[in-house]
């Protein structure tokens, strides 16, 4: 049995998979040859292809939708696609041509319509309401409206974390800049001996900036290793995204090398204008 139990049925019309999103992954997709008095058909999730036919080809399987119909031959084989929640566990899935089977009851409409979504949306609840006089309820609304209570925790919680990142990047920039700046004073002797000795002004500064530079790495470097370390403690606060994706590691680690990049420019900036005479009678 599937993790998220199953196997459910949906029936729907030719264009549902594309209306939605989904992607067939083998086979074909519903027609409108498939309708009422046709040969049935049906097509599975992958979840459910997997479950019963882990190493066989599931379009050379059927499935008994009804005990009063023939074996349905499976003729595709469509991505997983949640049911009820967000988070929920994959489940086993079937789907079948609308009119095909008279024992699924209630049905939603999905459109995905172009222009003003809340135009749009008076425009059908009235078609609707032409179409089906006697419906005691006729609810249209965005399905971003529908799923948003759900997202809304994540977004909350990735605004937040956001926040305290580039709180973290700020405070750490003006760490880092305090740093370099009681470098440069602990060694304007040193700078100083340079300059005197004809050292040219893009020396200095590359000198000082490649110590920042190298500085950085390493303390990337090592946040890098921690990161990798402990992210699997923080997998379950993430939603849909691996704990170790290498673009995310990438741009927050290019992201640092940037910020002390800049963090790093003014002092050595102003350690090319050290005037020798000045720093060599410091003691």
């Amino acid at each position: 049995m599937a993790p998220g139990g199953g196997p459910y049925i949906s029936e729907v019309g030719p264009e549902y998979f594309k209306t939605v999103g989904t992607r067939l992954l083998r086979g074909r997709n519903f027609t409108a040859a498939d309708h009422e008095g046709t040969p049935p058909v049906v097509i599975v999730n992958e979840t459910m292809a997997r479950t019963f036919w882990p190493n066989e080809d599931p379009l050379t399987k059927c499935i008994i939708v009804d005990e009063n119909t023939a074996c349905a031959p499976i003729v595709g084989v469509v991505v997983d696609a949640r049911q009820w929640k967000l988070r929920e566990k994959p489940a086993m899935q079937f789907y079948v041509p609308y009119g095909q089977n008279d024992h699924i009851a209630g049905w939603t409409l999905l459109v995905r319509p172009k222009g003003n979504i809340n135009q749009f949306a008076g425009e059908l609840r009235a078609t609707l309401a032409r179409w089906v006089p006697n419906a005691r309820l006729i609810e249209v609304k965005p399905l971003e409206d529908a799923i948003d209570p759900q997202v809304r925790p994540w977004r909350v919680g990735a605004l937040m974390f956001g926040l305290f990142g580039l709180l973290a990047l700020v405070v750490a920039a003006v760490g880092l800049f305090s740093v370099l700046s009681y470098l440069l004073a602990q060694r304007m002797k040193e700078l100083g001996v340079r300059i005197a000795l004809g050292a040219r002004s893009a020396e200095v500064f590359g000198l000082m900036l490649g110590g920042t530079l190298m500085r950085a790495t390493i303390g990337v470097g090592i946040g890098v290793v921690g990161s990798l370390a402990i992210a699997p403690l923080v997998q379950p606060y993430l939603f849909d995204n691996p704990a170790r994706d290498p673009a995310v590691f990438t741009v927050v680690a290019l992201a640092l090398l940037a910020t002390s990049v800049v963090a790093g420019a003014l002092p050595s900036f102003r350690a090319c204008r050290v005037n020798p005479v000045i720093a060599l009678r410091l003691d």
